[in-house]
């Protein structure tokens, strides 16, 4: 099976890449101009304009790609681009649906454009197995059972949340709702909590423990932007003074394990898959 995997920013559509050709698979990457690292000009790739969609079809239609995968983050077009791309009339249904809604509507959108048009998407998982986080405890620092508390707190804010399209994280320490992560980002959020926790006055000690928990909203397209972790998201727990980062099993993508377990025990933060 030939594998095309949609190219964002960031290392995960190399992982994603590598371990499809380990299971087997022959890949084509289509890259996202200003988004995909160059990196991935290792594999068979072309590259096109996250607003040219006429260009990333033709592409993958001449790589002959029997699936589709979406990996790596990208930013909404500005305003301006989309304006600009509008002036075509074939295109202006592409940017009313790109303009409505949260993440979740948009990156809807965008499959069902990749449908209409042919293609098969697919979950990264199915081309690349082993990339879903498990259940229970990873790395070497214990999950201790006095937190669950906070973990379920978490839940229930992220469960609340997830009609109104906004992040998959959220941050609890001792039953205080520290921060919920928004357009931004995990790492976005993580350095709020960190700012905020070095704000208290001279003399007081700086406020440490609490948990992040990344999970996806209710009724999530699954087939793209489940909540990943990897080796930053554990530097950045760690710098924000939490103790734990808390997982949907099996529906939480890990960026390099091997690097991502390693910077779990060096910062000595604990790794936890909760069933959801």
């Amino acid at each position: 099976m030939r594998v095309g995997i949609v190219a964002g920013g960031g290392a995960f559509p190399g992982e994603i890449a590598e371990a499809a050709r380990a299971a087997g698979h022959d890949v084509y990457v289509l890259m996202i101009a200003g988004f995909a690292e160059q990196a991935l000009a290792r594999f068979p790739h072309g590259m096109a304009e996250i607003v040219d969609p006429d260009r990333v079809f033709a592409l993958l239609r001449g790589a002959s790609v029997d699936v589709i995968v979406f990996a790596g983050g990208v930013r909404r077009p500005a305003a301006s681009t989309l304006f600009a791309l509008a002036t075509s009339s074939h295109k202006r249904e592409i940017v009313r649906r790109l303009l409505g809604g949260g993440d979740d509507h948009l990156l809807r959108a965008v499959v069902t454009m990749f449908e209409e048009e042919g293609f098969s998407v697919v979950a990264p998982e199915t081309v690349a197995p082993g990339i879903l986080i498990g259940a229970g405890q990873g790395g070497v620092a214990p999950f201790a059972a006095e937190w669950h508390g906070d973990l379920q707190r978490a839940r229930d804010v992220l469960a609340a949340l997830s009609p109104f399209d906004v992040g998959q994280g959220c941050v609890v320490a001792r039953g205080q709702i520290l921060a919920i992560e928004g357009p931004e980002g995990t790492d976005a959020m993580l350095e709020r909590v960190a700012r905020m926790r070095r704000r208290f006055p001279f003399g007081k000690p700086r406020e440490t423990g609490g948990l992040l928990v990344k999970a996806p909203k209710r009724g999530q397209e699954r087939r793209v932007d489940l909540p990943a972790i990897g080796p930053r998201t554990f530097a950045n727990a760690a710098r924000a003074g939490l103790t734990a980062v808390c997982v949907a099993a099996d529906e939480a993508i890990v960026i390099d394990r091997p690097a991502t377990i390693a910077s779990a025990d060096w910062h000595g933060v604990a790794l936890y898959g909760f069933t959801p």
